[in-house]
């Protein structure tokens, strides 16, 4: 089997259509400039010569890695009804998960290190390293998922090239984990096309919930307010077609208070239309016991917007669609967690943290009337 002198090991997201987010506007910046959001890819360098077994490096490296560690233990939080305490000793697991995860890494790769440097027969071999450990938020929302060490290795998408310079050999590292909605995306389509979506979803509310509502450190810290760019603010629309009641009702108790409110609900008849505020891809269509039915959009912008509580299931969009903004994404209802007819509202920044709408619909309000 040809060995390869510049090939580097890089561990490759699905094609699924999701990717990066465009960079945001901000105040004085024309928004017709930006790019929309794009697909992601992992670039390989071209093949050259060979001169060491990269598998070997990739198998160092997992055994550094101690993956049984990681995979020990893991469990999925349910926020809309798990215990407060519970839910605490959960962040506690994964705070403590996501420190051993960092001590852990820099060992995983001085082990492929020493396999490269064994290979090579020689001790003319230096290191460099670029290591990104994942915030413990995204193990929490990832780690319950994962059953093996190769979709751990995916996740943590490390890379290896060896390069040659005068008779001297470097052996660069690189661990870059994917983002939640390459990781939301991935899992979602490992599953039926009946339960995809919900997976989807379970993901990126774990993941968006718990960086709206705590710290790196896993100490409550709850962001109250978002500032949207005006220049965002003016791609979008209001989610009904008329102006309805609506408070800002952001982090208060739900679910006997084992959860906070990650949006804003806008009451409204049942059967009223329901809107989307922006232009972007359907991501997720479903049905799930605090949302009701629901349906996610991705806009071209990187937000992401979660529409629940329709009356049933919708039959105007389905996952793929591309939808512009104000186009029909459902109805108002009252189904999952809920007594009233209402639309509820959540929005997820690019970095996939749940932001309050309230300011949004304000403006949107006001702009509308």
């Amino acid at each position: 089997m040809l060995k390869r002198f510049m090939f580097c090991i890089a561990i490759c997201l699905l094609c699924i259509g999701v990717g990066a987010c465009a960079t945001l506007p901000t105040s004085g910046e024309d928004l017709g400039s930006l790019p929309p959001i794009t697909s992601i890819t992992h670039n390989t360098p071209s093949p050259a010569p060979d001169i060491i077994d990269y598998s070997q490096v990739l198998e160092a490296f997992k055994a550094g890695l101690k993956s049984e560690l990681i995979l020990l233990n893991n469990w999925s939080m349910d926020l809309g009804y798990d215990e407060a305490t519970s839910i605490i000793r959960s962040i506690n697991r994964y705070v403590l998960k996501q420190e051993l995860l960092a001590g852990l890494l820099p060992k995983a790769a001085e082990a492929a290190y020493e396999n490269a440097k064994a290979q090579l027969s020689t001790y003319n071999l230096t290191l460099s390293t670029d290591i990104q450990c994942p915030e413990w938020q995204f193990l929490a929302a990832v780690l319950p998922n994962i059953e093996s060490v190769d979709e751990l290795i995916f996740v943590l998408s490390p890379k290896f090239e060896v390069a040659e310079e005068n008779g001297s050999y470097s052996l660069m590292i690189t661990v870059s984990p994917i983002s939640i909605i390459e990781y939301a995306n991935y899992y979602s389509e490992s599953k039926p096309k009946e339960e995809a979506s919900n997976a989807y979803l379970d993901v990126r509310f774990t993941y968006g919930y718990l960086k709206a509502a705590y710290n790196e450190k896993g100490e409550f810290d709850l962001k109250y307010s978002y500032d949207y760019p005006k220049e965002y603010l003016d791609t979008l629309t209001f989610p009904l077609m008329r102006v309805s009641e609506f408070n800002d009702t952001w982090g208060a108790g739900r679910s006997n208070n084992t959860r906070m409110h990650m949006g804003t609900d806008i009451r409204e008849l049942e059967g009223t239309k329901i809107l989307s505020c922006s232009s972007g891809k359907v991501v997720a269509v479903g049905t799930a016991a605090i949302p009701g039915n629901y349906v996610v959009v991705l806009d071209d912008y990187g937000y992401e917007f979660h529409y629940y509580h329709m009356v049933e299931p919708t039959t105007y969009v389905n996952v793929g669609d591309r939808v512009e903004k104000g186009d029909i994404l459902g109805e108002v209802g009252n189904t999952g967690n809920s007594d009233v007819n209402h639309l509820h509202l959540t929005v997820a920044s690019p970095d996939g943290t749940f932001v309050n709408p309230y300011k949004m619909l304000q403006y949107l309000a006001e702009k509308q009337r």
